[in-house]
């Protein structure tokens, strides 16, 4: 791990350890307000993270742009996230989703593609 920490970073890189560092520390949006992909993004991270990360995803995603695209339509996970851990990294490593089971749709469809 240190050999990756210790080399210089790439253009695409530069800033995300010590922006991911600094997220859970961050303000917490107030409740019930959307904002776009690029305002959760510089909020929550920096405006690198925004730039370089989230703003070309958005645009391989949905082919739109990350200004005007919404949190809360595109990506409700971070908001859900930020909400009920206050952070979206430790909701990351915290946030247990529910198993699925045989009755679950979505694990039917999977094993009815496999037959």
């Amino acid at each position: 791990a240190w050999e990756l920490l210790s080399q210089p970073a790439s253009p695409a890189t530069r800033g995300l350890l010590s922006a991911v560092v600094r997220e859970p520390f961050r303000p917490r949006r107030p409740r019930g307000e959307d904002e776009s992909v690029f305002e959760f993004g510089e909020r929550r991270f920096s405006r690198a993270v925004a730039q370089q990360l989230l703003d070309p995803m958005c645009h391989g995603i949905f082919a739109g742009d990350a200004r005007a695209l919404s949190v809360n339509a595109c990506f409700p996970i971070l908001r859900d996230l930020e909400e009920k851990y206050g952070s979206v990294l430790l909701g990351m490593l915290l946030h247990r989703p529910a198993p699925r089971t045989w009755a679950d749709p979505r694990t039917r469809r999977v094993i009815a593609q496999m037959k």
